[in-house]
């Protein structure tokens, strides 16, 4: 046998080991905890429902999926946590659309698009559009036609900056070409209590925590940023079928790895996570919160993710925004 021969020989073995050892790899995997980081605090609906998948998670795949909180920044200090981590399947994260909007306004340590790998999404909230009681208006035309009969008086309780809450009415204002006062607070819930206060005039916030108070009257539910109207307030319409075709803005959280993972251990991952969100514990704990699930593959997810980014990153620089 010449050394051309035995070369050949020599790549086919190397080549037939690899596919083995990669076959055997997704087989076996995971062999040891999984950590899941979130880039939020303890508590809040991202934590919540990642702990609920992580669980499921858990028990289905004979190893622990160990939260890991990772806050600040809004959310940039876990995500950047989340691209140094080893791409190896045992470590992956929870981002959420404001990782979309964020690039356009500050300089991260990260690139969204280069640096992860979109395994699934988790879940989608609509944002509700609200008024507080006295407002005589019943739905969004008569808002706006409010707004524009007195230019600058009407305004918004902006829950954080650059979040869906505040992206959402800030495309509003530009497609209906009405003069709303945004103004920016720390959080959602000193905003909703003014709004109920009636310090404020409308806010665009998840529906779980304004739905004790549309119950009880004192704020009205004009439209949802949805494009298709939510099971938890079937009979309020979207912003869509107000006078504004395709206009949705969602707060979506959605899991991600690094770059570099094997697509077997994406497509595991994926399988996992949907067959933990379909789980009746989890939809019960979804339907509570106001969120909603799809069932995207990693491709689905990764090309949900490239036009938020372009769509939220549009608005941004069309307003130059800027992260807090």
């Amino acid at each position: 046998m010449n050394k051309k021969s035995i070369l050949k020989l020599v790549l086919h073995l190397c080549f037939g080991w690899i596919l083995i050892f990669q076959a055997s790899h997704a087989q076996t995997y995971p062999v040891k905890p999984i950590r899941l980081i979130v880039t939020y605090a303890p508590g809040g609906t991202a934590d919540v429902l990642a702990r609920e998948i992580g669980n499921k998670m858990s028990l289905s795949m004979g190893q622990q999926v160990v939260v890991e909180n990772k806050a600040g920044a809004s959310g940039v200090i876990g995500a950047d946590a989340l691209a140094k981590a080893a791409p190896d399947g045992y470590s992956f994260g929870l981002l959420s659309s404001g990782h979309t909007a964020l690039p356009f306004a500050t300089k991260l340590p990260f690139e969204l698009l280069r640096d992860f790998a979109p395994i699934a999404i988790m879940a989608s909230v609509p944002g509700v559009l609200s008024v507080n009681s006295a407002v005589p208006a019943k739905d969004l035309q008569e808002l706006l036609s409010l707004a524009q009969n007195k230019p600058g008086v009407l305004n918004s309780g902006n829950p954080g900056n650059l979040s869906a809450g505040h992206l959402a009415i800030e495309m509003l204002k530009i497609q209906s070409k009405v003069d709303i006062v945004s103004i920016p607070y720390k959080g959602g819930g000193p905003a909703l209590a003014d709004l109920i206060g009636g310090q404020l005039t409308m806010m665009v916030a998840g529906p779980a925590s304004q739905m004790p108070h549309l119950i009880s009257g004192k704020l009205r539910a004009i439209a949802v940023t949805s494009l298709v109207r939510t099971k938890g307030l079937p009979s309020v319409p979207t912003i869509a079928e107000s006078g504004f075709p395709d206009f949705e803005l969602n707060e979506w959280y959605g899991f991600f790895a690094p770059s570099k993972v094997s697509q077997d251990i994406v497509l595991k991952l994926n399988q996992e996570i949907i067959k933990a969100i379909q789980s009746q514990d989890v939809q019960k704990r979804m339907l509570a919160l106001g969120a909603e699930s799809s069932n995207f593959t990693p491709d689905q997810f990764g090309g949900f993710v490239k036009k938020e980014s372009e769509k939220l990153g549009h608005l941004v620089k069309t307003l130059n925004l800027k992260a807090e």
